[in-house]
Formats: structure tokens, C-alpha cells, sequence
């Protein structure tokens, strides 16, 4: 069986499912098949141009002509590629200016305000593809390496991550609080997450958590008269806790227990309970602190984790790493993190973008059925429920 060549990268507009502007990319094959993967993130180019410019630069260079072979190898010819881009920088303020008055100003007394103007320039950096443009590339490369050795995109998700032989069974879903009101999806989660807001700590948490525990204590309590079975509660706290306790230890571990207590009998996990340089040297002990006490709670990295050598940085701190895919930009580098995690039996929570597309979230999905991961997450859990009883309704077929 000939392995079809990649004779060109196509990209196009697209729109969300919330109707907001993006990017798709698609890889034509020598056969005459496209791969098509969305470009999904935080950082998407602004315009179809600027993206066509970053990938003349990098992942046409490294893919036109080369065999569609496998994700790693595809992305292998790409991922450690820079592009030159504008970019708008700041630079040193000007020195204050006074606006001048009018006659009739200097009559009234009027005091005129000092003008502190910023003068901007525009600089050409060297700098990686943007993580989304690198997240939609390597989408549209794994379905490229499914056609190219007719594999269902799931097939080719366990050949490589090295588990084609593992069973597949459904992945349980978490999906975020505001998203799982109706008692139709609530019935089909595992776990319920809520993201504290960034902003003051104090008055976000309580200046001794007393909002957050009464928060917790109340999900907790709809969950109980809502729910059919008892979802785990995730709460990603933004680092508000280790700002509210000035990283202290001790009153970190006293905080977790009594969060702990008022979500019982739901298990809690908590997100970055520490963030910053001080979070380095805190959450260690706080982590043997938790086991010590045989807290059921875990503590779960987000916010650093966007590399595997963050992955890897994290598994010496805490218990559970939740894995944004599109932060690490290419989905070979997400392959890399996830069985990183499962040689140090470390728990995974694989998660989607708020705007992934039905396609890019069905691709995700096949992700976790392969992986085996301990939540699937995304913000609208629909999407995922609806595509793996598709894809286990398929495998009991056959």
C-alpha cells in the first residue's frame, strides 16, 4: 500500500459555532483526499493573510512533497519551525507634554493635564506558529495518517499513542457548570468543573475562603437534588487560595479540608490551587501534606501545563494534570504529554477549547476513546456525548 503524498496546504474562513470568525486548514493528498483540521484557540491569526504568511514559513516548507505517514513523523517536519512577524511593541514613554490652554481657559483658572503619550514601533520577531494555527495543522495531519493507511481517525489515534491493542470504553465527561443546567445532560457527566474569575482574590474566594466554601457547599447541595448519580466537583481556583494564604502550607491544607467537607459526598478536585514563582516551592509539601492526611482531594495542574516538559515539571508537584490540547499546539506534542502521565500513573483531564467545532470536538473525542484519559472535558459536553455513542455503537457492531 503506497503512502498518498501532501502536494499542498489549503486554508479557509470558517465560522464558529458561535459565529465568530475562524481559520480551517486542509491538506490536499497526492490521491486527491483533504484532511481538514480547525484552528481552534486563544491565539488565532487575525486575518487570512497573516496566517498564509506563517505557513509559507513553516508547514509548507516542511510538508509539501513528504509522505502523509503519522502524525509524529508530519509534525516532526513542522512543529520546530519559527516564522518572521510584525508585531506592535511599546517602548519608552515620551516625556510629559502639557496641552496649551486657550485664553479664555487661562482666564477660568484652568489647570492644564500633563500628557504622558507612549510611542509604539513595529518589529519583525522570529517566533513559533501561533498554538491554534498549530493545533488546526495537526488536526488535519492525523486525519491525513488515518486516510493515508485506512485507519478510522480513533484507529489511528492508538497507533500512536502505542495502545491499539487497549480496549476502548466510554470516556467519562465533564463539562462546565453553567453548561450542564439541563437534567438531560447532568445525567450524562462524571463531573461538574467551575472556574473562579480572575480578579481580586480576597474578594472573589473570602478573605479566609468562606465564598468559595459556601459555593462549593451549595453545588454540592443542587447536585445532590439534581443529579442522578454524584458527579466529581472541579474547581479550578486560579491561584486565589495560595494568594488568600500568602502560600502558606499549613493554611493551605486547612482550606482544602474544609472545601473538602463541604462538597462531601462529591469528590473534589481543585486547579491550581498556587500559581507563580512561590507556587514552586509550596505545593510539594502541600501535596505530601494532602496524602498525609488522606484527603480525598487532588490537586490538578492547568495554567502551566501547555509544554511536555511543564507536564513533566508538574508530575513532581502535584497529582492531576488537566491537558488543554491546543495550548501544546501540535497534537503530537499532546500524544507525548498524555503517555508521560500514563507511565507515572498520573490521572488526565483531556480538554477541548470553548470553541471547538463539531469536527475538531468528534477528532478530541476519538482522542480520549483511544487514550483512555480520567475525564473528557469540554465546555459544551453535548458534543462529545453525542460522538462516542456514535463511535461505541460501532466498535459493539462489528
Amino acid at each position: 500500500m503506497s503512502i498518498p503524498i501532501i502536494e499542498r496546504l489549503d486554508i479557509i474562513p470558517q465560522l464558529t459555532p458561535a459565529g465568530t470568525a475562524a481559520l480551517a486548514i486542509g491538506l490536499v493528498l497526492s490521491d486527491g483526499y483533504t484532511a481538514w483540521g480547525a484552528c481552534v484557540g486563544d491565539d488565532v491569526p487575525a486575518t487570512l493573510a497573516e496566517a498564509d504568511n506563517l505557513l509559507n514559513q513553516t508547514v509548507r516548507i516542511g510538508l509539501r512533497g513528504q509522505p502523509a505517514e503519522s502524525l509524529g513523523q508530519m509534525c516532526g517536519r513542522w512543529a520546530h519551525r519559527t516564522a518572521i512577524t510584525p508585531r506592535t511593541e511599546a517602548v519608552a514613554p515620551l516625556a510629559p507634554q502639557v496641552a496649551d490652554p486657550s485664553r479664555r481657559q487661562l482666564l477660568r483658572g484652568f489647570q492644564p493635564e500633563s500628557i504622558n503619550p507612549t510611542e509604539t514601533r513595529t518589529v519583525l520577531v522570529d517566533a513559533p506558529l501561533p498554538k491554534a494555527l498549530a493545533y488546526g495543522v495537526s488536526q488535519a495531519c492525523l486525519h491525513a495518517a488515518a486516510h493515508a493507511h485506512g485507519r478510522t481517525p480513533l484507529a489511528q489515534w492508538q497507533v500512536e499513542l502505542g495502545m491499539a491493542d487497549t480496549p476502548v470504553a466510554a470516556v467519562p465527561l465533564m463539562g462546565d457548570v453553567a453548561q450542564v443546567e439541563p437534567t438531560a445532560v447532568l445525567g450524562q457527566i462524571s463531573a461538574v468543573a467551575y472556574t473562579v474569575p480572575a480578579g481580586d482574590s480576597a474578594q472573589l474566594i473570602g478573605r479566609d475562603g468562606a465564598r468559595l466554601q459556601a459555593y462549593v457547599r451549595q453545588l454540592g447541595t443542587w447536585l445532590g437534588q439534581t443529579a442522578a448519580q454524584q458527579p466529581l466537583i472541579y474547581v479550578d481556583v486560579r491561584g486565589h487560595l495560595g494568594t488568600v494564604y500568602n502560600h502558606f502550607a499549613g493554611k493551605l491544607l486547612g482550606a482544602i479540608s474544609g472545601l473538602e467537607s463541604s462538597c462531601t459526598p462529591h469528590q473534589l478536585w481543585l486547579g491550581d490551587v498556587a500559581l507563580g514563582p512561590k507556587a514552586a516551592e509550596v505545593l510539594p509539601s502541600l501535596r505530601d501534606f494532602v496524602r498525609q492526611r488522606r484527603l480525598k482531594t487532588a490537586l490538578v495542574g492547568r495554567a502551566p501545563l501547555g509544554s511536555v516538559a511543564a507536564v513533566r515539571d508538574w508530575l513532581t508537584k502535584g497529582q492531576v494534570c488537566h491537558l488543554e490540547v491546543w495550548r501544546f499546539g501540535s497534537l503530537a506534542a499532546v500524544v507525548e504529554a498524555v503517555q508521560v502521565c500514563r507511565a507515572a500513573a498520573v490521572p488526565v483531564i483531556l480538554a477541548g477549547h470553548g470553541q471547538e467545532t463539531a469536527a475538531s470536538a468528534a477528532l478530541l473525542t476519538d482522542f480520549a476513546l483511544a487514550a483512555q484519559p480520567a475525564f473528557l472535558y469540554l465546555p459544551h459536553p453535548a458534543l462529545a456525548y453525542n460522538h462516542q455513542q456514535q463511535r461505541l455503537a460501532e466498535l459493539n457492531g462489528r
